[in-house]
């Protein structure tokens, strides 16, 4: 793969803005906007977090309370005044950014208006209608209109294990919410994907031999365990198995007779119209790897200057672009391989 270029001082990058390819949040050792190959500087503080709302950049300095903002369309910047909020416990909630703060939520509007939300105590992990779905040692949904449970289930009732706890992204199809649980304890292998509608907290399936981190792509779930693809599609249930082990042992290293097998990172790794783009885990190595014809397509091996641990930080794909931080804080910008560009979708 070819890189484009590549920025330090960058710790974190967030989504792409407006679903253009062109467009990316960077930030750490300050706070950048990576449009049309080039870096703007928007901010030299040291920035904690960093996302979009509407048509503005907000952003928190490393020990500052209150928000900033960027304007996007006439680059001017300004400060909202909001102790003890944090920006990086948000969701966009009826058009409106519900926000995380001391001793009650907020809510943003988008004239940058701040209001007293009616949403009490943790920020949910999902808005569902007019409602919440608040996840903890249990799941719970909330009625936003009067703050009534509406229904609500132990982790523990679920595994049968007291230590019963989430790993992962959850997700949400539809109407059913998928979650994968297990002990975490360590002291059992109890460990099981859930889907439970979301509208009654119903057990509509479960499943021990499918799970963990859990990625979703046009209605399927993708887990990664050991090189082996698991794929869950969400319509029917139906499980199917790509075992990726043949496919990538030409990324084994062998010296002196020993040999160092290569493995997929199961929670850096992104599933887009049949292409896998994975990671390494523990390493400084990625590619992309074809589904149906359980090919890899292309690979390469970051350029980390700090020698003494290297590691991929983050994998963020647009449609013809790869975006990986790394372990020096530094942002690289790779272009994807052009069979990957087409919208069809492969497997």
């Amino acid at each position: 793969m070819l890189r484009i270029l590549s920025e330090n001082k960058i710790r974190g990058i967030t989504n792409i803005l407006n679903g253009l390819e062109n467009q990316i949040i960077g930030y750490g050792q300050g706070l950048f906007l990576l449009e049309d190959g080039n870096f703007t500087e928007i901010d030299e503080n040291i920035i904690w977090y960093a996302i979009k709302y509407k048509d503005f950049l907000l952003y928190q300095f490393e020990n500052g309370a209150n928000i900033n903002y960027f304007n996007l369309k006439n680059k001017s910047k300004g400060l909202i005044e909001a102790q003890n909020t944090f920006l990086f416990k948000n969701i966009l909630f009826d058009n409106q950014l519900l926000i995380s703060a001391r001793p009650k939520n907020l809510i943003l509007r988008e004239n940058l208006e701040l209001q007293v939300s009616e949403i009490i105590g943790r920020i949910p992990k999902i808005i569902y209608k007019q409602y919440s779905l608040k996840v903890s040692s249990f799941i719970e949904l909330i009625d936003n209109s009067n703050n009534s449970s509406v229904w609500k289930t132990e982790f523990s009732d679920l595994l049968k294990n007291i230590n019963a706890k989430t790993y992962g992204p959850t997700q949400l199809i539809g109407n059913n919410f998928f979650f994968f649980l297990y002990d975490s304890s360590r002291k059992s292998l109890d460990k099981s994907t859930y889907c439970l509608n979301i509208d009654n907290g119903e057990l509509i399936w479960k499943n021990n031999k499918f799970g963990g981190w859990l990625c979703n792509f046009n209605s399927k779930l993708y887990t990664i365990v050991d090189n082996v693809l698991q794929v869950l599609d969400s319509n029917n249930f139906k499980l199917e198995t790509i075992n990726l082990i043949n496919c990538l042992s030409q990324l084994d290293v062998k010296f002196d007779g020993w040999k160092k097998t290569f493995f997929v990172s199961n929670t850096k790794f992104i599933v887009e119209k049949g292409y896998l783009y994975f990671t390494e885990e523990r390493g400084d190595r990625f590619g992309i790897i074809n589904l149906k014809e359980k090919k890899l397509i292309s690979f390469a091996k970051l350029e980390i200057e700090n020698n003494e641990e290297t590691f991929i930080g983050k994998i963020m794909i647009d449609n013809k672009r790869m975006y990986i931080t790394d372990s020096n804080n530094t942002l690289h910008v790779f272009k994807k391989p052009e069979v990957t560009f087409s919208n069809k979708q492969l497997y």
